[in-house]
């Protein structure tokens, strides 16, 4: 006859359970703190984000402004000269030349007086509706009466830049106004970004820019690093 001895079941059971447990607790607190990382990261990337748009958005439209002011003037006077214009434009940009290339004025779409002149003469006399693709954006301003911003596009001079389009409507003639032409600002995107504090990468982030000629979300990547829209929205 063989002598089994008696093996106390339940102190071992307790015992693997609360081993169990530990583990399931610790499984969850790890659980629990990843995911505390990761909401602190979101909200700190999220921070980031809105400072960096607010920035950009802030660098670009006090730059749009100077075309707006040029508009305003340009209805209420739609004789202005190529004399009266280049002060103007001298005024406003004269200080802000490292982010403005130039600025343009353009009766009936043909541009007709750019500031400043130097190294911008071939651009006078060109019909900015032979050029598909800034017709469909000239379209875009009249039918809207809205500004526009095109680009970024390379330019002939070197260099990357967005170009504002605004309307102009001759007040004198009409309440509402009849469309009388363009003015335009071309804004240089590497100073630009540099200004509102966008780099490629910061701190391990990658950043890019969406939107080409004001197209938003849905648009191609213009800057950085090219990602799929699938997991993005």
């Amino acid at each position: 006859m063989i002598f089994i001895p008696k093996v106390p079941i339940r102190p071992i059971l307790v015992s693997v359970l609360c081993f169990l447990l530990l583990i399931l607790g610790a499984y969850k607190y790890g659980n629990y703190q990843k995911g505390l990382w990761e909401k602190d990261v979101r909200n700190t990337l999220q921070k980031v984000l809105i400072s960096k748009k607010s920035n950009l958005e802030k660098a670009l439209y006090s730059r749009i402004y100077y075309t707006k002011g040029i508009a305003s003037y340009v209805s209420l006077k739609p004789h202005i000269t190529d004399k009266e214009f280049n002060i103007l434009a001298h005024d406003l940009v004269s200080q802000d030349t490292n982010v403005i290339g130039s600025m343009s004025l353009s009766k009936d779409c043909i541009i007709g007086s750019i500031y400043p002149l130097k190294g911008h003469e071939a651009a006078i006399g060109l019909d900015l509706m032979e050029h598909p693709e800034r017709k469909e954006i000239v379209e875009k301003t009249i039918d809207t009466r809205q500004t526009f911003v095109a680009g970024p596009v390379e330019l002939i001079e070197g260099g990357t830049a967005f170009i504002s389009y605004t309307p102009i409507f001759d007040k004198t003639k009409s309440k509402e106004g009849v469309f009388w032409g363009l003015t335009d600002i071309v804004i240089l995107m590497k100073p630009l970004l540099m200004e509102s504090g966008i780099i490629q990468e910061e701190n391990e982030i990658e950043f890019s820019l969406r939107g080409y000629n004001g197209s938003g979300y849905n648009g191609k990547i213009f800057y950085g690093k090219k990602i799929s829209l699938k997991n993005n929205r």
